[in-house]
């Protein structure tokens, strides 16, 4: 750390900015589907939210269940805005998903891999598509609802309604492949921009290696940090793998490696951290004017809810 170039570092830190700001334009379209409407800004500032949660809560999804929350007081489609939220991370998922899957095939020939690590990194992905794959036909197969009867099953459970409208806020996703390709498409795009970030703070670290094996190693460390059984935010875990990665042949010391695993959160957290002034200051609410569309897009008993919510949400 003591040995840090402070400019590449810096350089490193701004190459983020994008990252956050196409990770709420996704929200903005995901949102479009279930006819939410939230505009870029609006969804920035809970995005940063989210983030700063992420890191302030113990889990991996305490900030997506307070953006979750957050949303909710734009719209009267709570179920359907909170069940976005955690579609809009299954969507960041498939994009790493796909990200990790390509750099990991090309992999053979850049790093020497342990037999049994690659074999379990292999088994983990498969699994992984498996499950997406078994997921996605269910879900969106109409024969298979019917067949399995989901919908009838539903009913009979607890908050019967309330599984009902998640399973048709998921099932909209189908006719709206437009939207459904830009998110994916923006998620891509916002994930190349984070490994190049990345691949500079490696440079800052003097770190050797090259961009080709850091385009191969981030996405798969961030997909291990992403599975939920891992520990909060993958620590621990993450380091482990950029250790085992980057310090092949002697590349580099576990050391380096183990400061980029760190240096990467670093990036994260500094652009989560302005994240903590959306509740402080209470930016995270409706204005009077949007509470004063939803009565008329919805009658005054909706937009009563958000202003009493927003009342009581915000800050003295």
């Amino acid at each position: 750390a003591r040995s840090l170039n402070l400019g590449l570092c810096l350089l490193a830190v701004a190459m983020f900015i994008p990252v956050p700001i196409m990770a709420s334009q996704r929200l903005v379209w995901m949102l479009r589907i279930q006819e939410v409407r939230l505009t870029l800004w609006e969804a920035l500032k809970l995005t940063l939210a989210g983030k700063f949660f992420n890191f302030a809560l113990p889990g991996t999804t305490g900030g997506d269940l307070i953006k979750a929350y957050y949303i909710t007081q734009y719209t009267h489609h709570k179920t359907e805005a909170v069940t976005t939220v955690f579609l809009d991370r299954v969507v960041g998922l498939m994009g790493l998903m796909l990200l990790a899957s390509v750099t990991f095939m090309m992999s053979g020939a850049a790093i020497q891999w342990d037999p049994r690590l690659y074999a379990t990194l292999a088994a983990g992905l498969i699994a992984v598509w498996g499950g997406l794959a078994a997921g996605a036909v269910v879900v969106f197969s109409t024969r298979l609802r019917h067949l399995f009867r989901l919908s009838e099953l539903a009913r009979r459970l607890p908050a019967g309604e309330h599984l009902l409208r998640i399973g048709r806020a998921t099932v909209a996703m189908r006719r709206h492949p437009y939207l459904m390709g830009l998110s994916l498409g923006i998620t891509l795009v916002s994930q190349i921009i984070l490994i190049a970030s990345a691949w500079v703070m490696s440079m800052a670290l003097h770190m050797a290696g090259g961009f080709v094996l850091y385009f191969i190693c981030v996405p798969i460390g961030f997909l291990v940090a992403a599975v939920p059984i891992a520990p909060p935010q993958g620590f621990g875990v993450m380091e482990a793998m950029y250790v085992e990665f980057l310090t092949q042949r002697g590349l580099n010391s576990a050391s380096q490696a183990f400061a980029f695993a760190l240096a990467v959160r670093v990036i994260q957290l500094v652009w989560a951290i302005p994240g903590v002034l959306v509740p402080l200051l209470g930016a995270h609410l409706p204005r009077r004017e949007e509470l004063e569309a939803l009565e008329e897009a919805n009658g005054p008993s909706a937009a009563d809810d958000a202003a009493q919510a927003a009342v009581a949400l915000r800050p003295e």
